[in-house]
């Protein structure tokens, strides 16, 4: 899903790009911030989603 074009880019941003290619119906959106930090600063913002995966938390 990552190809040479993505290289020195965030990962989040690249990731999120190809799935929405993959289906159009997805919304998908990402965040670059430590999952704490955000948790703790506005734990609303995951109640836009119905499925949040996260990896190394």
């Amino acid at each position: 899903m990552v190809d040479e074009s993505s290289i020195g880019q965030s990962k989040a941003k690249c990731v999120c790009s190809f799935l929405q290619e993959l289906n159009d119906a997805v919304k998908a959106k990402f965040i670059e911030e430590y999952p704490e930090e955000l948790i703790e600063t506005n734990p609303s913002f995951f109640s836009q989603f119905t499925l949040v995966v996260a990896t190394q938390v």
